[in-house]
């Protein structure tokens, strides 16, 4: 049986084996990759040798003029396709790619093979291969430009530059520390570099930002943070993968926890919420390629979102309804123990639902997600330890009802709470209905309901939740 060498004619005779495990379909997808970009580097004429007894103007005519822009897109998405893979391919094909193109390198290429570079860069064996070969290209290309015998243009040029960003493992902390201390706006980034905005969403300029925000943070940078930053941040993570969100969201949450750009806690508050997800639901803050440390920062964050997503419906809700006292006692409680509550939700009459607009300027999505239309009054739901507490508004007699969460009111309170339009004789006892949560000195297990009257319900409803709820 030939060997792979001699079985190659280009890459367009090279066909992946068959593997178990992975798809056909990704397997047929890589070859059409492989054999496509084996057509550009085999059928591409080879450039002369750099010799000073070449006419210069032909080699420059060469290096300008052989691949037209369509095909060095082809090229580079192709390449970028083969090296992505390099848990599905051997490294002897990856080895090959390099190989070929290393032999018929032209200046034409360096676009191309960057741009796979900066798409890659988190495939660490395949990132450190492409780089070496870059890196040999470029010293290379400088030395024929210091000697005279090619030219390049202005934009190649600033580009041979830049490539100390590329070629270590240091570059893309070394290009964030730049743009800091340069006070530049980070969605500005391939200006300052000389690159396609084309190039912008590449795996690159994730690390880049990671380590943007990291030395944003840094003691000894405290006077070039400015207000603007985490908005540009913003506009930056807009479109990044889910990973990379999670991890500057996170490590931006957990800063303003600290101090540092409290202006911003609304609107990352509501951020999160939309771009990542409920806090309620951990599945929402995880990824199977964090590292432990990443995944630990990723939970703190998380929880601390819900802190600030429940606190505000605490206080909104009582404030909407006018109850200091209430109000007060909740947010006392949320203080000490806010771990114990969890699941809120608002239900609004059109009336109260208006109100709590104009209370708030508008309604952001961590509220609004979480608010249902109620026939008459309104309500706060919670869940507290295994039991469900409903606070009903003033309509209503501002009654507490409490029940388990394994009860058959709950299984019928819960599919009420689902749908968009809750009338309220759904989820209102009466009282007689249900028993009194404090009676005396009987403090009911199955829940029940409780008055607000005067003091005196406060000190009953503590002693019920130490003694009953186990809070």
């Amino acid at each position: 049986m030939k060997s792979l060498e001699e079985n190659i004619i280009g890459l367009s005779n090279i066909t992946l084996p068959y593997r178990p495990d992975f798809k056909e379909e990704s397997r047929r997808k890589i070859n059409d990759q492989i054999k496509k970009l084996g057509k550009i580097i085999t059928y591409s004429p080879k450039p002369p040798k750099v010799d000073k007894k070449i006419n210069i103007e032909t080699v420059n005519r060469f290096n300008s003029d052989t691949l037209l822009s369509k095909d060095i897109r082809v090229f580079s998405w192709n390449l970028e396709a083969i090296f992505f893979n390099e848990k599905l391919l051997s490294k002897e094909y990856i080895d090959e790619v390099l190989a070929l193109i290393d032999d018929n390198w032209r200046l034409t290429y360096y676009n191309g093979i960057l741009n796979s570079l900066l798409g890659i860069w988190e495939c660490n064996t395949t990132r450190k291969k492409v780089q070496s070969l870059i890196r040999s290209k470029v010293i290379k290309t400088n030395s024929e430009i210091e000697k005279g015998l090619i030219r390049t243009n202005s934009r190649l040029n600033n580009q041979l530059e830049s490539s100390i960003y590329f070629l270590d493992q240091s570059g893309a902390n070394k290009l964030a520390k730049e743009v800091l201390l340069g006070k530049l706006d980070i969605n500005k980034i391939t200006e300052f570099i000389q690159l396609p905005p084309s190039l912008f969403s590449s795996t690159y300029f994730d690390k880049v930002l990671i380590h943007y925000v990291d030395c944003l943070f840094y003691v000894e940078n405290a006077s070039l943070r400015n207000k603007d930053q985490v908005n540009q941040i913003m506009d930056f993570i807009k479109f990044r993968r889910k990973r990379v969100k999670v991890l500057i969201i996170s490590k931006l949450i957990l800063e303003v926890n600290k101090g540092h750009f409290n202006e911003h806690k609304s609107e990352l508050k509501s951020y999160a919420f939309t771009e990542i997800g409920d806090p309620n639901i951990e599945t929402n803050w995880m990824s199977i390629h964090f590292n432990e440390k990443e995944q630990e920062r990723a939970d703190e964050a998380r929880r601390m979102v819900l802190y600030w997503i429940n606190q505000e419906f605490i206080e909104s809700f009582f404030s909407l309804i006018d109850d200091a006292s209430r109000r007060l006692y909740w947010l006392n409680f949320f203080k000490k123990k806010g771990g114990y509550m969890k699941d809120f939700k608002m239900l609004l009459d059109h009336d109260h639902k208006s109100d709590l607009r104009k209370l708030l300027n508008g309604l952001r999505p961590h509220i609004s997600k979480r608010i249902s239309h109620f026939s008459k009054d309104c309500a706060l739901t919670f869940v507290i330890n295994g039991y469900r507490f409903i606070e009903f508004g003033a309509y209503g007699g501002g009654t507490l009802n409490v029940h388990k969460v394994d009860s058959r009111k709950e299984f019928r309170i819960q599919n009420v709470l689902k749908r968009s339009y809750i009338d309220k004789g759904d989820i209102y006892y009466k009282q007689g209905e249900i028993p009194e949560l404090v009676d005396g000195m009987h403090f009911s297990s199955e829940g029940g309901r409780l008055a607000h009257r005067g003091e005196k319900w406060k000190s009953d409803l503590d002693k019920w939740l130490r003694k009953i709820a186990k809070v």
